[in-house]
């Protein structure tokens, strides 16, 4: 069997190297895009998700 011919129509999707962010990591940029936007303290219910995950970053 031959190789199917690549479409035309579809771009090469470059992959770049695989990074490991830690929860904890992504709570403080979460933190930080949620104030620089809104300008307003965290709500609470947000502020708990992002304590569990940082709980569940350092239970590792």
């Amino acid at each position: 069997m031959s190789k199917p011919k690549p479409d035309k129509n579809t771009e090469k999707v470059v992959k770049g190297p695989k990074t490991w962010t830690s929860n904890s990591a992504i709570g403080a940029a979460l933190r930080k895009a949620y104030s620089d936007v809104a300008n307003e303290p965290i709500p609470e219910d947000l502020d708990r998700l992002l304590d569990v995950l940082r709980k569940k970053e350092t239970d590792r």
